[in-house]
């Protein structure tokens, strides 16, 4: 016998599967992220606001896809540095100053050389990121982040997640890529 709250709830649950059950494509993904966009300009940060427990169920749904679909990279901080001189168009003779000689820029490229302190303070100057990139894998606790994003993803989704999380300013690059940094 069907009580009385599972025949009320299997009457709704059609119209609400499509916006409740995990995405399973990147269709079914893309929708999750334009209706949680579309929630988020509605809620705003009302806390109390009665669909933010929706939002808070999309963002789980859409976060459990990303992992699996699109996970984030490892990184070390010469592959952050190659990153930086890519995004900048700069050669590794271009580091003179910050580093030294093309050759220890390198060094430090191919992973036999690390970088020291005061390779890592002019970096982090020239750049305008936390020195933390340069010194371990970035992490949520660095002040620093570097994510991996399929080119498909909304910009203003990712600038959203560096505001909610308190990651400081966004900065959107090619290939996909963005940058949260709190300087």
């Amino acid at each position: 016998m069907i009580t009385e709250n599972l025949q009320v709830i299997s009457k709704d649950w059609a119209k609400l599967a499509n916006v409740l059950a995990m995405p399973l494509s990147e269709i079914d993904y893309q929708q999750r992220l334009t209706l949680l966009n579309e929630l988020l300009d509605e809620v705003g940060d009302d806390e109390n606001h009665p669909l933010i427990d929706l939002v808070d169920t999309l963002g789980t749904l859409i976060k459990a896809y990303e992992e699996e679909h699109f996970p984030i990279p490892q990184t070390t901080p010469a592959s952050v540095l190659r990153f930086l001189m890519e995004e900048h168009d700069l050669k590794q003779s271009n580091l003179k100053l910050e580093i030294g000689s093309q050759g220890v820029v390198s060094e430090i490229l191919s992973g036999k050389r690390q970088l020291n302190t005061r390779q890592i303070k002019k970096l982090s100057k020239r750049f305008h990121v936390s020195p933390a990139v340069f010194t371990s894998l970035p992490t949520l606790s660095n002040f620093f982040h570097f994510f991996y994003v399929p080119s498909s993803f909304f910009p203003i989704l990712c600038k959203l997640f560096c505001f909610v999380l308190g990651l400081g300013r966004f900065l959107f690059f090619k290939h996909g890529s963005f940058l949260c940094v709190n300087y």
